[in-house]
């Protein structure tokens, strides 16, 4: 599948970037009925659920395509504004305050999670020698 999306044109593979856009973005609309009909732990996980795959697949498109995809100049001027921006943004305290903030809590959850693993490893490890 890989070789057949980077043998793509530039506009195909433009067309190919928009397909999870089109199909995942449905799922917000989803989503925010289920938060309004009271299906708050639903809601949610269909909201991450629907975002992350999209985020995930159009990344994963850009990343085979970027040179093609920049190679249409109305796409490529509207990733240079975005571009500006996001650096603008990355620019601000916030911004690093908040992203030292998720690499902590990540940095966190990884370490329980392996303090977890190594604990269930253990009483199976003391089970056996019973």
């Amino acid at each position: 599948m890989q070789r057949w999306i980077v043998s793509l044109r530039p506009y195909p593979s433009l067309a190919l970037f928009a397909v999870p856009v089109i199909i995942l973005e449905p799922v917000k609309p989803l989503a925010g009925y289920f938060l309004a009909t009271g299906h708050l732990v639903t809601g949610a996980m269909t909201f991450v659920t629907g975002e992350v795959l999209k985020l995930t697949c159009v990344e994963r498109l850009f990343e085979l395509n970027r040179k093609k995809l920049l190679s249409i100049p109305a796409f490529a001027a509207g990733y240079k504004q975005w571009r500006r921006m996001m650096d603008l943004v990355e620019q601000l305290e916030v911004w690093k305050a908040s992203r030292r903030l998720a690499s902590r809590a990540a940095q966190i959850l990884r370490l329980r999670w392996l303090r977890l693993k190594r604990g269930q490893e253990s009483d199976r490890r003391s089970y056996r020698l019973r």
